[in-house]
């Protein structure tokens, strides 16, 4: 990933483009695996550079990929994910009259869309949010959500209405 408003602040200064000047605004991808554990350059993040970065975690709606960007040094740094499953946790699920909301591993609150539920082949269960793109529940609603379906299993049942619960390989 490349990022042009530093290269061409560079570019004031220094006039030409090289293929030097580009690569001192490079960044490589964060990789999430499909495990959620998220690594750089082949090294696992973990503790506090884990933590700083899940707190810094959003969702790029116009490109479809989750970013980690935080203030560091004076300025902006943002980083992109490339990702196997999305980073995206749901750490608690609330009903807030008709609605559900979702505590998020981000430490942000968002609505889902109740028409979204979606569960794979190793039994993991997803929505999708109003902001952050698909989010994975974590195993306390993701519980709470297999508790309230139907008898066939297919609809997720919320008082009177049923919501539909894809599955995918």
């Amino acid at each position: 990933m490349y990022f042009p408003v530093p290269i061409s602040r560079a570019l004031k200064q220094e006039n030409d483009f090289t293929s030097e000047l580009a690569m001192r605004f490079h960044y490589d991808f964060i990789q999430v695996d499909q495990h959620q554990k998220w690594s750089l350059r082949e090294k696992f993040i973990s503790g506090k550079v884990l933590a700083l970065f899940e707190s810094n975690l959003f969702f790029e709606k116009e490109t479809e990929l989750y970013f980690v960007e935080y203030w560091s040094d004076n300025r902006w740094d943002k980083c992109y994910l490339e990702c196997e499953v999305t980073p995206m946790r749901a750490l608690a699920l609330e009903q807030v009259q008709e609605e559900f909301k979702l505590q998020l591993n981000n430490q942000q609150t968002d609505s889902l869309d109740l028409q979204s539920f979606r569960i794979d082949k190793k039994e993991r269960c997803f929505v999708h949010s109003q902001n952050y793109g698909e989010v994975m529940l974590a195993d306390a609603p993701r519980f709470w959500l297999l508790n309230h379906l139907d008898d066939s299993g297919s609809y997720f049942v919320f008082g009177e209405k049923h919501f539909p619960l894809t599955f995918s390989g």
